[in-house]
């Protein structure tokens, strides 16, 4: 009777050993994911507002800016490939990573906007209200 108790302990813990294992490493997987996904965010975001509130960048500088943010921080992904887009209103930020069978797609917007022109023309036309 004793024997035959060890040889089952045995038996379930060869099957129950490799799952747990194995949930453990899709969720290592799933943690590295979420990570760059937020480091991928993060950056967008932050070179989004960076080049929003200059006038004078070039896709390139943010390109430049978005490698240096987010470059080296990435766990899972390794090829980036930033895509800047520019125009008088509004800047776009995207940027794919990839790592064989998967990739990961950000993508960022944000307005341009000119506080500083737009405070001047208020106090001008409070100005021209006052005479």
């Amino acid at each position: 009777m004793r024997n035959k108790v060890k040889g089952s302990i045995t038996i379930e813990a060869a099957l129950v050993v490799p799952l747990i294992l194995f949930i453990f490493g899709i969720l290592l997987y799933m943690l590295f994911y979420y990570h760059d996904k937020n480091v991928l965010l993060a950056g967008a975001h932050e070179t989004a507002v960076f080049g929003a509130r200059r006038e004078d960048f070039k896709e390139v500088d943010l390109e430049e800016h978005f490698k240096a943010r987010v470059g080296g921080r990435l766990l899972l992904f390794q090829r980036l490939s930033p895509n800047i887009e520019m125009n008088d209103k509004q800047i776009t930020v995207s940027c794919v990573a990839t790592k064989s069978p998967m990739a990961l797609q950000v993508n960022c917007t944000m307005n341009r906007t000119n506080p500083e022109g737009y405070i001047r023309t208020i106090r001008k036309m409070k100005k021209l209200g006052e005479r």
